[in-house]
């Protein structure tokens, strides 16, 4: 299993150095640098993370200032038609956002390394949300063929991880924005 962090749409340079650490205790694999606040620090905030063992992702838009870091590209659900279907230099992975298992599993059988595929529980972050969970049956039949590829957001706690074992029977990895960027005195 791979923990994907995700930092909150108001995330800033300054809360993703003071939360690296926290990452590493927390066995993160990859941070996704998604706010906005961070494009024009995204250069040494990758140059950070990298140096700290976590590979950096960022919007495929970003990726292009990073010439010299291994790191990720994302794209998100509207943005799959700009995905350029040819192999990248050696050291980048590609990621991708998917809301249906179907679409998922066609990314992934492109070439996708990665797909974060959601809503799998009521988001934590994202009050307003209000698409149906995605069925685990489903879920079950795309970990099966693609294990730690396919990227379970959506709610996820430690918790509901152990849950998500018990039903799926099969690897898959996990996204996260609350898990991992919330306030000490928050309860998980």
């Amino acid at each position: 299993m791979k923990y994907f962090a995700i930092t909150p749409d108001t995330c800033t340079s300054t809360t993703v150095i003071d939360h690296i650490g926290q990452l590493c205790r927390s066995n993160v694999t990859f941070l996704y640098l998604r706010s906005p606040l961070l494009y024009n620090d995204i250069v040494s905030l990758a140059q950070n993370v990298h140096a700290a063992g976590i590979v950096p992702i960022v919007p495929y838009r970003q990726a292009d200032r990073l010439p010299d870091i291994p790191h990720g590209r994302h794209f998100t659900s509207v943005e799959h038609n700009n995905f350029v279907w040819k192999p990248l230099r050696a050291g980048i992975i590609t990621t991708a956002s998917s809301h249906t298992v179907e679409n998922a599993r066609d990314l992934l059988q492109r070439g996708i390394d990665y797909v974060f595929l959601s809503p799998v529980f009521q988001p934590l972050s994202k009050h307003d949300d209000t698409r149906p969970v995605l069925p685990r049956s489903q879920i079950r039949v795309l970990t099966e063929l693609f294990g730690e590829r396919v990227v379970l957001l959506g709610g996820i706690t430690r918790q509901r991880i152990t849950q998500l074992r018990n039903e799926l029977q099969h690897d898959f990895s996990v996204a996260g924005i609350t898990m991992f960027f919330r306030s000490p005195d928050e309860p998980e």
